[in-house]
């Protein structure tokens, strides 16, 4: 299937494959780009320099995006005070996202921004270019300082993926498996996380209406 399709397609599909994952939450850089370098392709594959850099453009574009579309919605729906869906939404973002809010509400401009670039860059749960935009737009981040802060966060993680990837680059199918392995395991832990949540609402509800 795979083959069929990078010949249909040719590099033009993988480019796209890349650009699509890097722009997945969850998968990201750490799959697109040895996914895109992968002998799966044959001799449509792309060089891991090339991965990275469509991974790099594809998801700091779309991070933007994000960013501006839940800016300006956000803005919209707190003042109109519907949809109700979308304004549950948004508070479950923020008790997802609560612990960074705490940190980030006081910080001066200058921390602000390197502490967004960490958050960016950083590959833990819960951390990432998509999540950083979401707690960008949450609270109400000048887009200047957040748009500086999601390139130069993901250049830092594009490197260090790819960094990691011409280090292990004999074992790119064995590297992208436990990436994989690990994309899931993050999955796993979101609805681990939304599950134990939901169960402690229930709780809370119940003690309200026994006391």
């Amino acid at each position: 299937m795979i083959e069929s399709f990078a010949q249909i397609f040719g590099k033009f599909g993988v480019i796209l494959v890349v650009a699509v994952c890097s722009c997945i939450p969850a998968i990201e850089t750490k799959i697109a780009v040895p996914l895109g370098a992968s002998l799966i392709w044959g001799e449509n594959r792309l060089s891991l320099v090339g991965a990275t850099a469509v991974s790099f453009v594809a998801s700091t574009l779309a991070a933007i995006l994000l960013f501006l579309i839940l800016k300006a919605l956000l803005k919209t729906i707190t003042k109109r005070k519907k949809p109700k869906f979308l304004l549950k939404f948004f508070e479950k973002c923020k008790k997802i996202l609560q612990k960074p809010i705490d940190l980030i509400s006081h910080k001066k401009a200058s921390k602000l921004f390197w502490f967004l670039v960490f958050f960016v860059s950083v590959p833990l749960p819960v951390c990432g270019l998509f999540s950083g935009a979401v707690l960008c737009a949450l609270l109400n981040i000048k887009n200047k300082i957040a748009i500086f802060a999601f390139v130069l966060g993901n250049f830092l993680d594009n490197l260090f993926v790819l960094l990691i990837c011409f280090a292990l680059k004999p074992f790119l199918n064995l590297l992208l498996t436990v990436f994989v392995i690990l994309a899931i395991l993050m999955f796993l832990f979101y609805i681990l996380k939304f599950v134990l949540q939901k169960f402690e609402e229930k709780n809370h509800k119940k003690h309200e209406k026994t006391s």
